[in-house]
């Protein structure tokens, strides 16, 4: 029963780790043998990034995923619910392409907009203890608390993102 439903409906596997092409092979035919039929594939940067090049190494992040997945028998970049069907169907593992935590974006929704252009279609607001102008991170480094970090939604985020998420 399971595998004729896993056949039909495709099977969305968790995030991918950071993969180079050395260590990518093994973990496809993993994938694959356990019939996920796409998976959630983040672009990480370090957090020490923001401010200096974070943009940029999205970027080359981006570019890097996308040439894996283009030369990968079994597996292509899928940008909505309707194409990862037809990736399924078309026996194909679909990859959603994301990044991991808004400091990524440089401050910017302009950047987030061609991000999503690129073909990302999923952002985290953090990354572990990664704070940026629009959001605070959990922390558990001590102290605890500071005074001058934000708890939530900082002021910039709450007016850039009332600012235009148009796509």
């Amino acid at each position: 029963f399971i595998r004729r439903l896993l056949t039909e409906s495709p099977l969305i596997g968790g995030s991918l780790h950071t993969f180079t092409e050395s260590n990518f092979t093994q973990s496809f035919y993993e994938i694959r043998d356990s019939m996920v039929g796409a998976v959630f594939w983040p672009v990480r940067v370090p957090c020490q990034a923001q401010y200096l090049d974070a943009v940029q190494l999205t970027l080359e992040g981006i570019d890097e995923v996308t040439r894996i997945v283009s030369r990968t028998k079994g597996m292509r970049i899928v940008v909505s619910a309707e194409e990862m069907e037809h990736a399924h169907n078309d026996g194909e593992i679909g990859v959603l392409l994301g990044l991991e935590g808004g400091h990524v974006l440089g401050a910017s929704v302009a950047v987030l907009r061609m991000f999503y252009s690129l073909g990302a279609r999923y952002i985290s607001l953090t990354s572990h203890e990664c704070s940026n102008p629009w959001i605070a991170a959990a922390t558990t480094r001590e102290p605890l608390f500071e005074e001058n970090i934000p708890t939530s939604i900082t002021q910039f985020g709450k007016v850039s993102t009332a600012e235009s998420f148009e796509f």
